[in-house]
């Protein structure tokens, strides 16, 4: 079985994902539960992540979710909601030895650091940084009730661009959507920053 969905951008490489599981194999990922590793094809810089069978459900009476399915509907899901996220680009599911095994393929987008590297950081514009990550936090993702379900800073990238500081996240498995949060229980699952996180709310 293989079931493959793509973004229209990348119908050209619909033979590359089927190669995928011997890339997989190639990089000691299939013996593991989940990982991912970095390639580029045809001068497109790509990320690829691996789900092993336990993060791939199967039942007879609701339709096949797995991992990369979930990265791939999640994506769409912030693109839509106006939040940045790497390019969904496709993702195939596909039987091996060890069960049903998937791959999520998104456009590789290297940040400057994370968020937190800046937390744990001298860097110079750190508070500008807290300061403008605290407004995404609650009018993108608190407001449109997004919530990242390991959230400890490593999962949102932050890029400069045009003077300014964006944020985007990454980890799409562990998203959830439709759920509300607390501010201050949102930040204190972070590294700790300089002001209390009483004041935060």
């Amino acid at each position: 079985m293989n079931n493959i969905q793509l973004n229209p951008a990348f119908i050209p490489f619909s033979s590359f994902l089927k190669r995928l599981p011997t890339y997989g194999e190639a990089h000691n990922l299939l013996n593991s539960n989940e990982g991912h590793f970095f390639m580029e094809e045809r001068g497109l810089a790509l990320r690829i992540d691996y789900f092993g069978p336990s993060h791939n459900q199967l039942s007879s009476n609701a339709p096949i979710s797995t991992g990369a399915s979930r990265c791939w509907k999640h994506a769409h899901q912030l693109k839509n909601l106006n939040i940045q996220c790497p390019t969904p680009l496709g993702y195939i599911e596909t039987q091996h030895e060890k069960g049903l095994i998937s791959f999520y393929i998104s456009h590789h987008e290297p940040a400057k650091f994370n968020l937190r590297d800046i937390l744990l950081s001298e860097h110079e514009d750190r508070e500008l940084i807290i300061e403008n990550y605290l407004f995404f936090l609650e009018n993108s993702l608190q407001k449109n009730e997004v919530i990242h379900q390991h959230f400890d800073g490593t999962e949102t990238h932050i890029h400069y661009r045009n003077g300014a500081y964006e944020f985007s996240l990454n980890k799409m498995v562990d998203l959830n959507f439709g759920q509300k949060f607390r501010l201050k229980e949102a930040i204190a699952c972070l590294p700790p920053i300089d002001r209390p996180v009483e004041k935060m709310n």
